[in-house]
């Protein structure tokens, strides 16, 4: 199971082991989560 909950908005779903760290990687891209604005 994978799920990510973040202020009002949970998202969580079910999929195979094997397939867990992509699936992570591919919710964290798709929302930008983990990623921090560079300001100079």
């Amino acid at each position: 199971m994978v799920a990510q909950g973040s202020s009002e908005y949970d998202i969580s779903f079910v999929t195979r082991e094997k397939d867990g760290p992509e699936a992570v990687r591919s919710i964290h891209d798709e929302f930008s989560l983990g990623k921090r604005d560079q300001k100079s």
